[in-house]
């Protein structure tokens, strides 16, 4: 009997670990349960206050940022204080602008370059349209057409037109009046 009451003990105690081990896995499986769901419950947060940050700085900083477009052949006056000189229209050609002098209608062809061995500006049209008491700035503005050597030069004070064709070639440059 003494033996077993000894043995019994041991059973006891092998149980008593076993049941131990038990709690402690539980406590561990529960210990990581809730880390991990901290975790998700972490990156949610994290996700969803960039998410918030996001949308707030686009729709705080998304409308100043985006110019407001006006129509080119809104009305300018001669009186116009705007310092709009000149401005460059893009072409077709991936890499020419046409640059024109709005108070004068003069025009130029603007390369340019990444690399830097083509780079240049020179003249499509370097008579002055308009005397000089009557030059102002934006008075001058282009259209472009269908044909992509091709854009429609407008006197915006009195609609007189001209055809613009531009070229790599010099002889190939013209500037017909239409009106």
């Amino acid at each position: 009997m003494h033996l077993s009451h000894s043995v019994r003990p041991l059973k006891d105690f092998n149980g008593q670990l076993a049941k131990n081990r038990a709690q402690k896995s539980m406590k561990l499986q529960a210990n990581f349960l809730n880390h991990c769901l901290t975790f998700q419950e972490h990156t949610m947060r994290e996700i969803l206050v960039t998410i918030f940050f996001s949308i707030g700085m686009l729709t705080t900083f998304g409308q100043q940022g985006v110019p407001t477009v006006r129509p080119q052949n809104e009305n300018v006056s001669v009186q116009n204080n705007n310092a709009t000189i000149y401005r460059l229209f893009p072409t077709e050609h991936m890499k020419i602008f046409i640059k024109l002098n709005t108070r004068t209608g003069q025009m130029w062809l603007v390369q340019y370059d990444i690399e830097g061995s083509s780079r240049l500006e020179t003249f499509l049209s370097l008579t002055p349209l308009v005397e000089k008491e009557d030059e102002a700035n934006r008075r001058f503005t282009l259209y472009p057409t269908k044909n992509i050597y091709t854009f429609i030069l407008l006197d915006q004070l009195d609609g007189r037109t001209w055809q613009v064709q531009w070229a790599t070639e010099a002889e190939k440059r013209m500037l017909l009046r239409i009106n």
